[in-house]
C-alpha cells in the first residue's frame, strides 16, 4: 500500500465514522465507541502504520459495543496496512 492509498482509505473510514456519529438514532455507548475508534484511527499515519498495526483490531474485538459494518471495515484497514 502506498501513502496515497493509505490516506484515502483512512479518510474514507473517518468519513464513515463521522456519518454514523451524525445520526441521532445511535446509542450513547456506540457513539462513545465510534469516538474512541476515531481517536485511535487519527493516531495512525503512513510512517507509524506498522507500529500502530493491531490497535484498531484489538479495540474492535475487545471494547466496541454492538455489531456494525464499521467494525469490520476498521479491522480490514488495520489488517492490510
Amino acid at each position: 500500500m502506498n501513502e496515497q492509498q493509505f490516506l484515502n482509505q483512512k479518510q474514507q473510514l473517518v468519513q464513515r465514522i463521522n456519518e454514523l456519529l451524525s445520526r441521532s438514532s445511535i446509542s450513547m455507548e456506540f457513539s462513545r465507541d465510534l469516538r474512541d475508534a476515531l481517536d485511535i484511527l487519527e493516531q495512525y499515519n503512513f510512517n507509524n502504520r506498522y507500529t500502530m498495526k493491531g490497535a484498531l483490531s484489538y479495540f474492535v474485538v475487545d471494547s466496541m459495543q454492538g455489531t456494525s459494518d464499521i467494525g469490520e471495515a476498521l479491522i480490514l484497514f488495520d489488517k492490510y496496512i
